[in-house]
């Protein structure tokens, strides 16, 4: 089947792929202490759902956002929380905050990685929601551009509805631009660093880890590149999504690397 992700009210309709009919209405059983009104991905590995959805509130003083990585079985039902980030405005002192979100991958088997910061680490759970270990590189972060930062404040005022909002911008980009992990196991990752200064062939460079946290290698891809482009990994094939032609190329794993 084929899943569409509906955002709100969260749920996933499912689809027939050899002829597009309608199958089911999915949705997720919600769990009074982790409450979410918005879906904005999911990714089935193994036998169960991890998901990232938005629990948001309001009152006179100002709104929150959390955003909750969560795991649910096959059926929808809730099985734990990952891992969760908070953002408050405060409707007195109205100031726009740049925030860094949850970014993650999910592993063959089930295993859920989150770099939570604009540091260059992560936090590896378990089926069980819970820790089992952490790991880093050192890295020196990459400091924004004057015109990337200008670009960023035209984007805030563009579409961020800010009025008299003050904006607070980071200085320093995220260490992690991408990740995902393949049906081996391994964590491929994009840092800040792995698209500057390319070669005019290369899509990037990307650190790729074993299960355990371990730098293996460091991967150039050989592809055309846009200046917004999306990626998506699954199984044997790479995706990369034009976002300034509409257009989608898919690669053949083995084919795209040189070590």
């Amino acid at each position: 089947n084929v899943g569409v992700i509906f955002e709100q009210p969260p749920r996933i309709i499912c689809f027939r792929a050899s002829d597009g009919e309608f199958v089911e209405d999915f949705r997720f059983t919600e769990d009074p202490d982790h409450p979410f009104q918005r879906l904005s991905r999911v990714v089935h590995r193994g036998t169960s759902f991890v998901t990232y959805a938005s629990d948001i509130t309001q009152d006179s003083d100002g709104m929150r956002i959390t955003g909750r990585i969560m795991r649910f079985d096959e059926a929808g039902t809730f099985l734990g929380q990952c891992d969760s980030l908070g953002f408050e405005f405060s409707f007195a002192k109205p100031v726009v905050r740049e925030r860094y979100d949850l970014m993650w991958a999910v592993g063959p088997d089930g295993r859920v990685y989150i770099n939570r910061d604009r540091d260059y680490g992560f936090t590896v759970h378990g089926n069980d929601c819970g820790i089992k270990h952490r790991f880093a590189r050192g890295y020196e972060p990459v400091k924004r551009s004057t015109a990337e930062l200008d670009s960023l404040r035209e984007f805030y005022r563009r579409v961020g509805n800010m009025g008299d909002a003050k904006l607070e911008l980071l200085e320093n980009a995220r260490d992690i631009a991408w990740l995902s992990a393949d049906d081996a196991g391994r964590l491929w990752v994009l840092s800040s660093r792995g698209r500057l200064n390319l070669p005019a062939d290369s899509l990037a460079f990307f650190d790729v880890f074993d299960s355990r946290g371990r730098l293996e290698c460091m991967v150039e891809m050989k592809a055309e590149r846009g200046d917004r482009d999306w990626y998506h990994m699954d199984r044997d094939r790479f995706f990369v999504v034009h976002r300034e032609t509409m257009s989608l190329v898919a690669f053949e794993m083995p084919k795209l690397i040189r070590q």
